[in-house]
């Protein structure tokens, strides 16, 4: 897709954030770091994001109401909806999107949990998949990584140079994601990221590199990290 209209295109935003947080013993989106609960970081991200024009957020069903007043005190025009999620990921982008409504070009799909993503990062993104339209972004892999069998023997060791670690956002097309929600509806659960249920339809998924730093926050050794990073690239300073 040629990409000399993509100040006319529309690209929603579905910023996922219906976990249940047990590895964390607490409810991470709402976790405050420096007078801000942790969505607020990834939900700021977004508003500054120059090929942002709106924002669905989808939480567990007993947080609407907490996320909906979060947005208006922090003053996030973009969010245009916010509603409950789904039995799985899957079913909880799903219903991002319906809430969305028609007149999207683009769908932007992230983890509510992944606070580290800058609005550069968004943009970059999304600019790439206006010309594509389907992109995963994600890291190289440092470590070797072997294939095993189901009794626990190697099969096969991987190039290391072709593998990634995926992350989000993770942005597409319109027509071509509501398509692949259509073909691919009785097996939403069997996918734990959007570009490998687009990658299933058959469409080609391209791979744009996002910062190391982009990481998920899952683990109480996650939220330190993003502390540290937060303060390393002043995150705090920015969003006071």
């Amino acid at each position: 897709m040629s990409n000399s209209n993509t100040g006319r295109l529309r690209t929603c935003a579905v910023i996922v954030a219906a976990g249940n947080s047990s590895r964390m013993g607490t409810d991470k989106i709402f976790y405050e770091v420096e007078g801000r609960p942790l969505i607020g970081y990834t939900l700021h991200a977004f508003e500054q994001a120059q090929t942002i024009s709106g924002v669905v957020i989808v939480t567990r069903e007993d947080c609407v109401e907490k996320m909906r007043q979060l947005s208006a005190d922090c003053g996030f025009d973009k969010v245009t909806a916010v509603v409950c999620g789904g039995a799985n990921r899957q079913e909880s982008v799903k219903k991002g999107i319906e809430a969305a409504g028609d007149g999207q070009d683009f769908f932007c799909i992230h983890d509510g949990a992944r606070p580290l993503i800058s609005p550069e990062q968004i943009d970059r993104i999304n600019r790439r998949a206006y010309e594509c339209g389907a992109v995963c972004c994600g890291t190289h892999v440092v470590n070797t990584f072997k294939m095993i069998d189901r009794d626990g023997y190697v099969t096969q060791t991987l190039d290391r140079d072709r593998v990634i670690s995926v992350a989000t956002p993770q942005t597409f097309a319109a027509d071509l994601y509501r398509d692949v929600l259509q073909r691919c509806s009785q097996k939403l659960a069997d996918f734990t990221d959007d570009a490998g249920l687009v990658a299933q339809a058959g469409y080609p998924v391209c791979f744009v590199a996002c910062d190391s730093d982009n990481v998920k926050i899952t683990t109480p050794e996650d939220l330190d990290y993003f502390k540290w990073a937060g303060r390393k690239r002043n995150l705090f300073d920015k969003q006071s």
